[in-house]
């Protein structure tokens, strides 16, 4: 809806927030017409600043989470898919019968 209007530059996601890019703080209030007209509640307006450390901090974070899902698909327990290093389900085969206990050196 907005990105049909000819007096909106750009129109756009981040960190949950719609950002809206208008030609002049005179569009504001159409910009809120709008958004009402088209059915959406609008709680409040604000000047956008960009902020560099949000930027970079969201990239980080972004990048970390993806280089971890690499790493935990690419590593995997052969016997049972668990991530290497994670607490496995799978037991080891008992201990036979006659074998010493674990208890019996302490």
């Amino acid at each position: 809806v907005l990105q049909a209007q000819p007096w909106v530059h750009d129109a756009f996601l981040r960190a949950g927030r719609v950002i809206v890019q208008v030609p002049d703080r005179d569009a504001v209030p159409r910009l809120a017409e709008t958004l009402v007209r088209e059915g959406r509640t609008v709680l409040e307006l604000v000047e956008d600043t960009f902020d560099l450390r949000a930027y970079y901090r969201e990239r980080v974070v972004a990048q970390r989470v993806r280089r971890t899902q690499v790493d935990e698909e690419r590593v995997r327990d052969p016997l049972d898919g668990a991530p290497a290093g994670a607490r496995s389900a799978r037991t080891d085969a008992p201990e036979p019968a006659d074998a010493p206990s674990r208890e019996a050196g302490r």
